[in-house]
């Protein structure tokens, strides 16, 4: 994804967007496990069954965007 944002934007946007980018990536880091381990607190299959949760959630964000990659 970097090279790919790196291709098609330029200047001060490429650097916003490498901004938005790392944060994303480090509220994923903090948040996933936490809610992968509540859910393996809660359920018995609580990993596969979140995973599937955010595969889902993604599918349904990509298929809702305006704009894809």
């Amino acid at each position: 994804m970097l090279t790919i944002v790196g291709s098609r934007f330029k200047g001060g946007e490429l650097v916003g967007i490498y901004a938005v980018m790392g944060m994303t990536w480090g509220l994923g880091a903090l948040l996933g496990p936490a809610l992968a381990g509540i859910a393996m607190f809660f359920f018995t299959h609580g990993l596969p069954l979140f995973a599937a949760a955010a595969c889902l959630l993604f599918a349904l964000f990509m298929a809702t965007s305006k704009r894809g990659i």
